[in-house]
């Protein structure tokens, strides 16, 4: 297919069939201009956001933006030489949209179809539209707008609630926010937004994460912007307070200043953090871009030996270090630029408002100054651009000294190196002495222009001031923002070497890749290669890749396929002797011919300098196929020891021996065995090696192997270790410190944790596929979480008795204060407990496979390995955790040949915990899922942070910060609680129909290497010793284990005992309150006169009565209230735990959910209310007792008796429905003193309560 208005120059089949990626290759003779700077910019962004691929994929080849770009203009060119506005309309909704396909090309069934530019914007107009780049761009911005406006105007409601009154100038912004124009503007712009990536969803799977970067980007500069407009009014009013000379208000302001400060440190740090997260994000992505293109098709071979590029040198620089480069400045630029223009719009206004001369002045100070900066700056562009090739020219040199030491040190050649590499050095500093003139001048320049911009508000603002127009703090102000607008509009003069040194390595960059996907000359004549048996060179003509110089011409060979077939090659050098095999291999195709020969696969090059790729003896015995050699090729390296001590042998059979050498090993050890290869047996050796060597063994039938799997099978099934050295064990604190190390970085050594242990209390089951932080934050809370609440809760008592004896500080009481706030056990039992959650030492003694099994020495991983059913049954206890990939695998440690694989935790190591118990003895075990531990850490911390806001805001603040605060939280404990019950409803369909047909292992995924056991086998194998049959095991599994299963993902997941760990804030929040109350009392009751409610303080009645009456109100939600809501939301999640038709129809269910909650807290609070009302037929004196004391009474004997019914019998095990269903055909099971085997026990054994469950 040729695209239209263009000479039928090349076929698009032949484009695709070597991967071109361009559609410059489509096009014939004339060449595309070279892209700009823009255009190559707007490449990376789109690539790193998934907007555009750089290669040919399934469905027709890639695209690339800027090459996008420029065939569209060109469409558009010729639309409108036509006279047709269609195409010019469609060229913009092209652009707008990038397309799923190459241009002009349609590819159906593997095959191009004919087609054209025009029938491919034909075919995307009538495809469904989804938003393009520039639209997700403006959607981001709109949307992060219009949810900082809505931060911004909670903020100043909430700080004009807590202060009163604002600085002299934001009173005003605050009410104008508030108009309703622009908040139903800022809620469109996020409803919009929202809709916007809801529809381009599937086009950004897998790079949302950039996209929430990105506008997590954008908000934090949002506000920083917005932090240094509230400064600027901060300091107007520090300055004017400070002629006023009120040392009151300076005080006050101060207050101010500390609180803008608090809150400016940790956004400017997070706003640092974020933007560097997100260049390290797009440097991976484009790196690892690079590296495909530059890895791919050879790419590497040809620039590195053959490019006729000059502008393409050293591309190790160009990938490692120009693109760091790239993405750094790049990044910077972007968001300087945006912050420029919110500094331009924030500082504008107030820069018109206090002088329309100084904004004019400026714009003219600027005009002159950044045009300057542009001509003098113009020449670093070309300097900076040389000064990299040199560095890596020069770099390279050194490179190449290290690589050919050797070769040097044998001719003597150290003196004529050392003047080359002086050489480039020279070349280097020449071009870097001439940097320096120019960066120097420029410096000088840039020095001069913002001296004197500080001068500029002076002469122009002096004059007012001195007249007395206006005042000291606006003459701050307008100096403050003229710099910031000043330092927006310039900066390109503050900027200028930066600017030039990312020209130049945006020119480095886009070369690289327009290198790395260039198309061959489609003029050239191509050797065409076929896949065939032996090897043909038929009438073949071959030139050098660059076809300057003729090598061969008509070269005709044959090979035919057979083990004794040999051809040797000789010739002067410079013949073509390296060349015909770089055609064989397919390195150089320039020239005429057919080459015949076998696949890739079953070919070996050896190449004439010897390569030794990076790495340990391992990685140079099988490069570079040891991805697809797996497990097997472990074992035949582990065999191969014995050979050379075996052929030395006088008793050895030599014949036998080598047929049981892996062919990887004889090469190796040929040289070692070439005394005993010169007897009698040395033809018949010999030919087995070759046989071996060459892989044309054929590989024994699977019905001999099994013996192994059986042997394995015995010793797993008698759950002894190998030895007893093999049998460790580690403190469990070891694998949770410093949170969860050894979980996180699996990848390292941490045997070293682990020592010798004749018994272990507790083996931790788990899941290598699941959350590792989920697994920390778990067993973090199964540990350490009952300890730390105990202790913070005595550490909060004693803060709560320090602050009520006045020995810790605290606010003046007034007399007509409604409550006395304290925030000092809240704060010192929420301090108290994160430290003993995440730094607790528990000593109990556990085995986690990471630590002990030696993941570095394959024999010590082959013991312990061996030994885990010995590692079960020596345990005492277990805990597992549970994840959705529990139950799809039998198998999670591999054979014993094998590495450790990192699988899913299985069925089957529960069932063997089980039947290590005896009869007598039930199982410790704890089951507990991975989400357990994050919900109610986020529990905890959410019931901190709701106490927390209660105390330190009030009025319109408190409501919409409590409001966001729970909304968000409870938002998110609704999605995870709903997900976790559906994966139980799963998890009972799957067990209660298992079988062991349907189970996996690792091995089974893929086909089993010759000589390797499967795990399947010998795990059948061991079933049958253990439970008599395989129907008695998978019976067992439908029974038992689902029952423990159950019991304890339902049950123990939400109990009544975990509900108040989780809760203890409200406990802690309670002290505060009854601290604060005692405190007020005793110093009210002196005083004479009315409190707020009207009551003389004579009496309100004694301290004691009001410290009680505290402490009693928050034990009632402690224990009864919050339980109780919690527990009714869960059974509410349950019941609506299936997920809906439509993602819309599911957010109202989550949004039901919430309101269904959210009524639950309103009617708790309004039944407290009407306890109190009730109260006041009670005869209790004083009053103020009446309506408080004896209104506890009442709310707690109607709330602690109701939550006790609800757990006890309305709980979450009593809503998990299990399968009671049993088959008909159920296997009889052997009996014990037949099979030797433990009987199943009855379900009440089974599930004995565990000695973990909280």
């Amino acid at each position: 297919m040729n695209c239209p208005g263009r000479p039928a120059v090349r076929p698009l089949e032949d484009c695709e069939q070597k991967k071109v990626t361009t559609f410059s290759s489509c096009w014939g003779a004339r060449p595309v201009s070279q892209p700009s700077y823009l255009t190559r910019l707007e490449t990376f962004l789109l690539l790193w956001l998934g907007l555009a691929t750089p290669s040919a994929s399934s469905s027709g080849p890639g695209i690339e933006a800027h090459t996008l770009f420029l065939c569209l203009c060109d469409s558009s060119r010729r639309a409108r030489s036509t006279g047709i506005r269609k195409k010019r309309r469609r060229f913009w909704r092209f652009f707008l949209l990038p397309p799923r396909r190459g241009c002009g090309a349609a590819v159906a069934q593997g095959t191009g179809a004919a087609g054209s530019i025009e029938q491919e914007l034909d075919d995307e107009e009538a495809s469904d539209a989804q938003p393009g780049f520039v639209a997700l761009i403006l959607a981001t911005l709109v949307g992060v707008v219009g949810g900082t406006f809505w931060l911004a105007l909670g903020a100043g409601l909430a700080a004009s609630a807590l202060l009163g009154t604002l600085p002299e100038g934001l009173g005003g912004t605050l009410t104008s926010m508030q108009a309703p124009g622009l908040e139903l503007a800022a809620l469109l712009g996020v409803l919009g937004a929202s809709a916007t990536f809801a529809a381009a969803r599937q086009r950004l799977q897998g790079h949302w994460r950039q996209w929430w970067l990105l506008a997590l980007l954008l908000f934090l500069l949002f506000c920083v912007t917005g932090l240094n407009v509230l400064l600027s009014y901060v300091f107007r009013a520090i300055d004017n307070v400070l002629v006023e000379k009120n040392a009151t208000e300076f005080y006050a302001q101060l207050g101010v200043f500390g609180a803008a400060l608090a809150v400016a440190v940790p956004v400017i740090s997070g706003y640092r953090y974020v933007r560097l997260t997100l260049g390290r994000s797009w440097r991976q992505k484009l790196t690892e871009l690079f590296l495909e293109k530059y890895l791919e098709n050879r790419s590497f071979y040809l620039l590195d030996s053959n490019s006729q590029s000059t502008d393409v040198d050293n591309p190790d620089q160009r990938i490692s270090e120009d693109v760091d480069y790239f993405t750094k400045v790049t990044l910077d630029f972007l968001l300087d630029i945006l912050d420029s223009v919110l500094n331009l719009v924030s500082f504008s206004a107030i820069l018109w408002t206090t002088s329309q001369t100084l904004t004019g002045a400026l714009a003219v100070y600027a005009l002159v100054g950044t045009s300057l900066a542009v001509y003098l700056g113009g020449r670093l562009v070309g300097l900076n651009y040389e000064q990299l090739r040199l560095q890596a020219d020069f770099r390279y040199s050194l490179v190449h000294v290290r690589d050919n030491a050797e070769a040097i040190a044998f001719y003597g050649g150290e003196k004529r190196e050392e003047g080359e590499v002086k050489a480039k050095l020279g070349a280097t500093l020449s071009n870097y002495d001439q940097l320096i003139i120019w960066e120097t001048g420029l410096s000088a320049y840039q020095q001069a222009f913002f001296y004197l911009a500080r001068l500029v508000p002076y002469f122009v603002l002096g004059g007012l001031y001195f007249s007395g127009q206006v005042d000291f703090g606006t003459l701050g102000q307008a100096q403050f923002a003229f710099s910031m607008v000043l330092s927006s509009v310039t900066i390109i003069v503050s900027r200028i070497q930066d600017i030039s040194r990312f020209s130049a390595g945006i020119s480095r960059l886009g070369a690289f890749l327009e290198a790395l996907t260039k198309p061959p000359d489609a003029k050239a004549a191509r050797i065409s290669t076929l896949e065939g048996s032996g090897l043909q060179l038929q009438k073949m003509t071959l030139f050098t890749p660059d076809g300057s110089r003729l090598l061969l011409k008509d070269l005709d060979m044959a090979l035919s396929e057979g083990r004794q077939r040999r051809l040797l090659v000789v010739g002067s050098s410079g013949v073509g002797k390296s060349s015909v095999l770089r055609a064989v291999a397919g390195l150089w195709n320039r020239g005429e011919g057919t080459i015949v020969r076998p696949p890739s696969a079953q070919m070996l090059f050896l190449p004439q300098r010897p390569y030794m790729p990076l790495g340990d003896l391992r990685t140079q015995l099988l490069y570079p196929s040891e991805g697809t050699l797996g497990d097997h090729a472990d074992a035949e390296l582990e065999d191969v020891r014995a050979v050379p001590w075996a052929l030395r042998s006088q008793d050895s059979n030599l014949a036998t021996l080598v047929q049981e050498v892996p062919a990887c090993m004889l090469a190796m050890e040929l040289k070692v065995c070439e005394e005993a290869l010169a007897g009698p047996c040395a033809d018949e050796v010999a030919s087995k090696v070759q046989k071996r060597v060459i892989g044309r063994a054929q590989p024994e039938a699977r019905d001999e192997e099994s013996e192994p799997s059986k042997s394995i099978a015995t010793f797993l099934a008698l759950m002894t270790p190998v030895s007893d050295e093999s049998i460790r064990s580690a403190a469990a604190y070891l694998p949770l410190r410093n949170f969860g190390e050894p979980l996180r970085k699996s990848d390292d050594g941490w045997y070293h944790l682990s020592e010798p242990a004749a018994q272990i209390d507790t083996f931790w089951s788990h899941s290598w596929h699941g959350n590792d932080l989920c697994k920390i934050f778990t067993l973090l809370v199964i540990y350490n979480s009952r300890q730390a609440m105990v202790i913070a809760s005595f550490g909060a008592l004693l803060a709560s008795f320090l602050y009520a004896g006045q020995l810790l500080p605290g606010w003046d009481v007034d007399a007509h204060d409604a409550l006395f706030n304290s925030v000092w056990a809240l704060v010192v039992g929420t301090v108290f407990y994160l430290v003993l959650l995440f730094a607790g030492r528990p000593r109990e003694r556990v085995f986690l496979d990471i630590v002990c099994i030696d993941q570095k020495d394959r024999s010590r991983k082959r013991e312990g390995t061996r030994s885990i059913s010995a590692f079960i049954k020596r345990s005492k206890s277990m805990i597992v955790l549970w994840d959705t990939t529990f139950s799809r695998r039998m198998w999670c440690l591999g054979s014993t040949s094998r590495q450790l694989h990192k699988q899913s935790r299985c069925i089957f190591e529960l069932s063997a915990y089980l039947h290590s118990r005896s009869p007598d003895e039930g199982p410790h075990l704890t089951i507990r899922p991975t989400v357990f531990g994050p919900t109610f850490f986020c529990l905890t911390v959410g019931m901190v942070l709701v106490h927390g806001i209660i105390m330190l805001f009030e009025g319109a603040g408190l409501i919409f910060v409590e409001g966001v605060v729970v909304c968000v939280g409870f938002y998110t404990f609704v999605l995870t609680c709903r997900h976790y019950f559906r994966s139980l409803e799963q998890l009972q369909h799957e067990l209660h129909d298992f079988t062991v047909d349907e189970a996996t292992c690792q091995c089974c995924s893929a086909p089993h290497p010759e000589g390797s056991n499967c795990d399947k086998e010998m795990l059948l194998n061991c079933i049958r010793l253990w439970f008599g049959s395989v129907e008695v095991f998978e019976e067992r599994v439908r029974k038992d284990v689902l029952c423990c299963l159950m019991e304890q993902l339902s049950g123990d997941f939400f109990s009544y005992r975990q509900c108040i760990v989780a809760l203890i804030p409200a406990m802690w929040s309670g002290l505060d309150y009854a601290s604060g109350a005692w405190l007020m009392c005793t110093q009210l009751i002196e005083r004479t006169g009315l409190d707020g409610d009207g009551c003389p303080n004579q009496l309100r009645g004694p301290p004691g009565a009001f410290l009680v009456n505290w402490l009693l109100r928050a034990a009632v939600w402690w224990l009864g209230v919050v339980p109780s809501i919690l527990l009714l939301g869960m059974k509410a999640m349950y019941y609506l735990r299936q997920r809906s038709r439509s993602r819309c129809l599911d957010e109202v269910v989550n949004m039901a959910i919430l309101v269904w909650m959210a009524a639950l807290v309103l009617g708790m609070i309004e039944l407290e209310s009407l306890c109190w009302r009730l109260s006041g037929t009670f005869p209790v004196e004083p009053i103020n007792l009446r309506r408080w004391w004896c209104g506890m009474v009442v709310f707690a004997s109607i709330m602690l008796p109701s939550a006790w019914v609800l757990f006890a019998f309305f709980g979450m095990r009593r809503s998990v429905v299990l399968y009671k269903e049993q088959s008909s055909a159920v296997p009889t099971p052997a009996k014990p003193e037949e099979t030797g085997q433990w009987e199943p026990r009855a379900e009440s054994e089974i599930l004995k309560p565990s000695r973990w469950s909280l």
